[in-house]
């Protein structure tokens, strides 16, 4: 486990081959300036593959339209340094469920645009899965990991992102 940097915006840590970002403001260029740095470091300590999971609390206003745009660039820059990102929208209210399926439209018209055009934003959109919570996440990547998903998830909270 790497140690947990810590700003007001997010905390991260790293366990196994998962790098962990819980989020507590909307995107910004500095917030991805400094999560991009992290994963980074993460990219070059650890051996085979590295997964990128957000994790989104329910108190997480929606970004505004301008942020919004920040995301693509955003996610062709983390995916250079990770097999693949997954967000997780934590909560069963109704403003969860709602950006969960917001999200998964945006993912599936990207990866319908590469099918019918090519579009490079289609190869982003392959490797981003959403989830409605870390066990989930940690279903469909636990058998790539070398850690027992209990202990990946007790470091976790530890680490202060569960």
């Amino acid at each position: 486990m790497m140690p947990d940097p810590v700003t007001a915006a997010f905390r991260a840590v790293v366990v196994d081959h998962v790098c962990f970002v819980r989020y507590y403001t909307v995107i910004s260029p500095t917030l991805i300036a400094d999560v991009l740095r992290i994963v980074g470091e993460a990219r070059r300590k650890t051996k085979g593959p590295l997964y990128y999971c957000s994790l989104n609390d329910e108190s997480l206003p929606a970004p505004t339209a301008e942020r919004q745009k920040l995301m693509v660039p955003f996610a062709v820059q983390l995916l250079r340094s990770v097999d693949s990102m997954h967000i997780v929208f934590e909560g069963n209210g109704m403003r969860q469920q709602m950006m969960r399926m917001s999200m998964h439209a945006m993912i599936t018209a990207a990866r319908l645009a590469k099918r019918l055009f090519g579009y490079e934003v289609g190869d982003v959109a392959e490797r981003v899965f959403l989830h409605p919570d870390v066990p989930h996440f940690l279903a469909r990547v636990g058998d790539k990991l070398e850690m027992p998903r209990d202990a990946i998830l007790r470091a976790a909270a530890e680490g202060g992102v569960l």
